[in-house]
């Protein structure tokens, strides 16, 4: 069995089923005693632990296809593709977003770098950290390049530089030199290592990769900008190039002839040839056409279910690894047939959904099917399951009773899918809809669920509707027009499951009886509710756009009285406690802070900083002792962590 078809192997039947066994996390501190957060002591909540690996950026294969290296906005994770168990280990894991990763020829160095200015090397042997170095200024880095004779690392940066270092003296202080006219974008060597080849939407620069004390050619004057290159490995500077809807290749840079042009129908976001050279894959958003290096002729193209960041070859060519901003894909190349797809923890993760017990947190992924599975007290990965479409869950909820699992997905599988919490056996998906729901709750008792949508009502051609299924048979017991042809966008029913509660594209929020055509009341808001949160007395209602979060009183007799409000740059996330004295918020500062109101009087309680971008999720835990926030990873927080 070839080495490829190992990988094949264990990509497809075992190891990137989701190896399960053991999910990368950072504890931070252990807490014996887990105390309830409150308006009180908000200003004492820490970070206990922060799982999660953010969103993938760039891959890199080891020479001998034993090793993929995964960069992410979180860290950098690899992954032995010989252990049908391993789950991927973490070299660095950081908020600092990671950008490009890269093996030197030998497979002996891994090198990443951050947005952030910084490059770290490890040693593959024992993935040891050998340096961490600096480019001036904090500039981000945009793409590294391993050079031969002397062995130097080589960055680019987005100040337009390039810098080098020795390998040998990675403790001293790099080269740097300028050149471009524009960030830099890409890095590669040509002609068997003779020149470092650096490329920015404009232009392109040859330097000695000996010397590199300046350029010596260039390459410019294109109609269009330039959005990516690729140099076909061995002797000579064959090149391919993607300069707007167009791939030029040139088999013999320099000389006569051997240039070839042709119209893509997509825009190549990225190139790379196999280490024979004898094809060249271009990256067009989420296809991957298979070409031929010198005529450019589409011998194959990959079709994936999202847009693709990077492309990797294996060493013999059989098989190619594409990289998504929520997985990893392997391609079988001989027919074109996709191996398998690793979701595991990559990704934004949103929404989130407890249990119940407060024992299991169920999370989604904003870019794909799958929704990750953890034991909350162990903090470890228990299963993954998905909802079998192309579509992430817009819509996560646990059944108060603890029985199911509900997920509404937005893809083309519109349906909601139920799951049973004790096998994790998908039981039931429901259907009723033309688009895919906006929202998703059960009712107190667990024996209906809800959803709103954006979909055209079979009753009236412009109208949208709100749907509400019995759980054990699926039926659709009451389909109804509830804001006048407008999204319903938030739903929730009222604590003692007496009355429904639905906020409409119209600015309005209605209360309805379960069994009652007309509203009980509606109440004209100053914006449309995108979301919707109730305290457990069911007596405060907090609604949200994108901006702005506001505060409603839901008094006896179903009549609703405004309350002072709060206002950020970017609300859009809230969770009260579970108690309902406590109100968390997002604010719109960067980073992101959570902020904290005592309910009912509103006052300001505290913040804390919960991420360096946005906050795309937040759910306390059923006893109120923990809040988890997301944006690319999950970060418990607990009173005196």
């Amino acid at each position: 069995m070839t080495r490829a078809s190992k990988i094949a192997r264990l990509f497809g039947v075992s190891f990137w089923i989701f190896a399960c066994i053991s999910i990368s996390l950072t504890p931070i501190m252990a807490q014996e005693e887990s105390i309830t957060i409150t308006a009180g002591n908000v200003g004492e909540l820490r970070a206990v632990a922060q799982f999660g690996r953010g969103n993938v950026r760039d891959i890199a294969l080891s020479p001998d296809d034993v090793t993929l290296a995964v960069a992410t906005d979180q860290g950098v994770w690899v992954y032995d593709l010989t252990n049908s168990n391993d789950a991927g280990s973490a070299l660095h894991q950081t908020r600092a977003a990671f950008t490009t990763v890269e093996f030197d020829a030998a497979g002996a160095n891994l090198a990443a770098g951050t947005a952030n200015g910084q490059v770290m090397v490890w040693g593959t042997t024992t993935w040891e950290e050998r340096a961490l170095l600096e480019v001036p200024d904090g500039a981000s880095v945009s793409d590294l390049v391993f050079l031969g004779s002397p062995f130097r690392l080589a960055a680019g940066d987005s100040a337009h530089r390039l810098t080098a270092w020795r390998m040998e003296a990675l403790d001293q202080q790099g080269v740097t030199i300028g050149g471009h006219s524009n960030p830099i974008a890409e890095l590669a060597t040509a002609d068997n290592g003779e020149w470092l080849v650096s490329r920015d939407a404009d232009e392109i620069l040859f330097w000695e990769s000996d010397g590199l004390l300046g350029s010596t050619d260039s390459i410019s004057d294109f109609n269009q900008s330039i959005g990516a290159m690729a140099f076909r490995p061995g002797s000579g500077v064959h090149i391919a190039l993607a300069v707007g809807l167009e791939l030029i290749i040139d088999s013999d840079l320099g000389t006569q002839g051997g240039v070839v042009s042709l119209d893509t129908e997509r825009a190549i976001d990225k190139l790379t040839f196999s280490a024979d050279g004898s094809v060249l894959a271009a990256v067009e958003g989420s296809h991957v056409t298979l070409r031929d290096p010198y005529t450019g002729e589409v011998l194959n193209t990959l079709e994936a279910s999202s847009s693709v960041q990077d492309a990797a070859f294996t060493g013999d060519g059989s098989y190619l690894f594409t990289a998504h901003s929520a997985s990893i894909s392997l391609w079988e190349l001989s027919d074109g047939s996709l191996v398998g797809t690793r979701y595991d923890t990559f990704g934004v993760v949103n929404p989130l959904s407890v249990s119940p017990d407060g024992s299991l947190l169920a999370a989604g992924s904003a870019s794909s099917p799958a929704i990750n599975i953890y034991d909350l007290e162990s903090l470890e990965l228990v299963t993954i399951i998905e909802q079998g479409s192309d579509g992430r869950p817009g819509s996560l909820v646990f059944s108060p009773d603890g029985r199911y699992l509900a997920a509404a997905s937005d893809g083309s599988d519109i349906s909601v899918w139920l799951w049973d919490t004790e096998t994790w056996e998908a039981v039931a998906q429901y259907e009723g809809h033309a688009e895919p729901l906006l929202s998703l709750v059960f009712s107190p008792d667990s024996t209906l669920i809800m959803g709103g949508s954006g979909d055209i009502s079979q009753n009236d051609g412009d109208a949208r509707t709100a749907t509400i299924w019995n759980v054990e048979t699926g039926e659709i017991v009451r389909q109804w027009v509830a804001h006048d042809g407008r999204e319903v966008w938030s739903t929730l029913f009222t604590p003692d499951g007496t009355t429904i509660l639905t906020g409409g594209g119209d600015n309005n929020l209605r209360l309805w009886d379960i069994d009652e055509e007309e509203p009980l009341e509606t109440v004209s808001l100053p914006f449309t509710p995108y979301w919707m949160t109730i305290n457990a007395a069911g007596t405060i209602l907090f609604y949200s756009n994108t901006t702005t979060t506001n505060f409603l009183s839901l008094n006896p007799g179903g009549e609703f009285t405004p309350v002072p409000s709060y206002v950020s740059a970017a609300a859009g996330t809230s969770a009260f406690s579970p108690d309902g004295q406590l109100a968390a918020i997002k604010s719109g500062e960067t980073p992101t802070n959570v902020e904290f109101y005592s309910v009912p009087d509103y006052t300001f309680a505290g913040s804390i900083t919960a991420a360096s971008d946005n906050v795309d999720a937040m759910v306390f835990t059923p006893d109120g002792t923990r809040l988890i926030t997301t944006n690319g990873e999950l970060i418990v927080w607990e009173v005196g962590g």
